[in-house]
């Protein structure tokens, strides 16, 4: 719970990951961690990626096209595909290591 220690819904998540199962009509008890796909993944998953694309320096800007369709345009070195529980860093191997390095500062 450390890790969430600033998310302002601390005290709900963490009352949902002791809240335990029900398997084949028994209850268990939730110890530690969370189910593999169990519904609260992406909520857990959000929380740990909020704010990698600021550490990665990530930065987008916004263009209103003549037509009136407006497109976000990343304007960094580094991109992040966001999944609701997953992620995927995208940039080639040569500044990989660098984005690896603040990904790392993140995590601490």
């Amino acid at each position: 719970m450390e890790q969430i220690r600033n998310f302002l819904g601390k005290a709900v998540t963490e009352r949902w990951l002791k809240a335990g199962y029900v398997d084949n009509d028994v209850f268990n008890r939730t110890e530690k961690g969370s189910g593999q796909g169990s519904v609260i993944s992406p909520l857990l998953a959000n929380i740990a990626l909020h704010g990698m694309e600021e550490q990665l320096g990530i930065e987008y800007r916004t263009v209103i096209r003549r037509s009136g369709y407006q497109c976000v345009n990343n304007k960094s070195r580094y991109a992040m595909t966001r999944y609701a529980d997953d992620c995927a860093p995208r940039r080639r191997r040569s500044v990989a290591k660098a984005a690896y390095n603040a990904v790392m500062l993140y995590r601490r």
